[in-house]
């Protein structure tokens, strides 16, 4: 995992989101929480993240249709 710092968690229970940024954030990882769908893709697609943790249930767009927007090169086409 050397370089690996920055992480977007895409889930919609914020229990579960404070879960998962709390141990992450201890271990050394900044971690940005999005709730939704739409906001999740918007924070994805700008490439600023080296890793996604995404709840395939999210309000407004699946993490399904996240995934499927995500791995479309002429929808996404700079994602590393």
């Amino acid at each position: 995992m050397a370089g690996l710092k920055t992480i977007l968690c895409i889930e919609d229970e914020h229990f579960i989101s404070e879960l998962y940024a709390r141990a992450l954030r201890k271990a050394g990882y900044e971690v940005t929480i999005m709730l939704s769908g739409e906001d999740g893709l918007a924070a994805a697609q700008t490439d600023a993240y080296d890793l996604i943790l995404l709840d395939l249930l999210t309000p407004g767009m699946s993490g399904m249709e996240i995934l499927a927007i995500l791995k479309d090169p002429t929808k996404t086409p700079k994602l590393h």
